[in-house]
């Protein structure tokens, strides 16, 4: 796991957009819709601190 260049994103849609990039982010936002909120393992209207990271 490499964490030398760090991310960080705001807000769902930024979730939705770069969760499959391989780079590591840190993702805050709230749940807006219950797809997402399975995703994060989080509930409707939770705020969410996640960090993605990817294995080289």
């Amino acid at each position: 796991m490499r964490w030398g260049v760090r991310s960080f994103s705001k807000g769902q849609g930024n979730f939705e957009a770069l969760s499959d990039e391989e780079r590591p982010i840190f993702f805050m936002f709230k749940v807006k819709c219950p797809v997402i909120g399975k995703d994060v393992k989080g509930e409707m209207g939770e705020a969410v601190l996640k960090a993605h990271a990817y294995r080289d």
